[in-house]
This record gives C-alpha cells, structure tokens and sequence, in this order.
C-alpha cells in the first residue's frame, strides 16, 4: 500500500499479505474483493519501505476510506 508519494522517484509503502496477521499494528482489509485483491488481506503497518517507483509495475487495487483511516491512526500510534 503505498502511504505516500513524494514526488521525487521515490514511495513509502507498506506491506499488503493475504498471510493474516493478528496484531495492533495491522488493518484487515475487509472489503478485500472490491478492493481489487485477489485474497482476504491484512495490511502490515508497521512493515515500511520506500522504493523506487520504477519497481512497481501495476495497481492492484484501492483500499476504502474507513480502511485508509484505520491505517493512518495505526501509523500515528508507531511514534507513542
């Protein structure tokens, strides 16, 4: 999932797993198939990246609001 675009070559993403994880630091994807994923997924937030954008070769798909908030409030708790 990517957490942000810099514009500068370069994305911070965190991983996406269909292997389900059970922690305070990962979002289950619950609308996983609208989502465009092609299995029930948890998002690993504490699991971050960046890489060069040239790596990703395609979009699988787009998470929903309440997701990318449940997300953002995990992210803002990795710095207490």
């Amino acid at each position: 999932m990517v957490i942000n675009d810099f514009n500068d070559g370069d994305i911070i993403v965190c991983r996406i797993t269909s292997q389900i994880h059970r922690t305070l630091r990962d979002v289950m994807v619950v609308n996983w198939a609208d989502a465009g994923l092609k299995l029930p997924s948890v998002i690993r937030v504490h699991k971050i990246a960046t890489l060069d954008k040239e790596m990703v070769e395609t979009v699988l798909g787009r998470i929903d609001k309440p997701t990318g908030n449940q997300v953002k409030k995990v992210l803002l708790s990795l710095t207490d």
